[in-house]
């Protein structure tokens, strides 16, 4: 499909899209970067999944969005601190913090962000919890594009 801005088509490009799907250990009052398992696209090779990391290729406008679903080790007292980020200026991001509301049930949370993205800044999703043990993340995703005509 072709999307034209003035007369010209544009190319939804560069966009990624990542998964992880075996757990991600959280250790208890850690900040984690979450790394992923799999890439299902990365148009300019600039998203690492050893590192969760996506480098902007290109100065504009951004959409973000990760999602996550914790494994069975959750209970009612747990939470968690998700955070999309810029890692060049941390003050630029959106943070969320989701609490888990029942015994032995999965904590989910899916998070979006449009940002205005530098060459080479660094965008993540940091994960932290303070339960007092050690949680699982047993499915994230993380995916991004840059918008068109703005």
């Amino acid at each position: 499909m072709a999307i034209y801005a003035n007369g010209i088509e544009q190319v939804n490009s560069p966009a990624f899209s990542a998964r992880r799907n075996s757990t991600f250990t959280l250790n208890h009052a850690t900040s984690h970067t979450m790394t992923y398992t799999a890439e299902e696209y990365d148009t300019d090779s600039a998203f690492d999944i050893s590192t969760g990391i996506f480098t902007v290729p290109e100065t504009g406008k951004y959409f973000f969005t990760a999602s996550f679903m914790g494994d069975t080790s959750w209970n009612t007292s747990t939470w968690i601190d998700v955070s999309l980020q810029n890692a060049n200026r941390t003050s630029d991001g959106i943070y969320s913090n989701i609490r888990n509301v029942g015994y032995n049930s999965r904590a989910t949370g899916t998070m979006s962000w449009s940002a205005t993205c530098n060459l080479n800044d660094q965008i993540k999703v940091l994960y932290y919890q303070e339960s007092g043990s050690n949680k699982g993340i047993a499915v994230a995703l993380f995916s991004g594009f840059k918008l068109i005509g703005v």
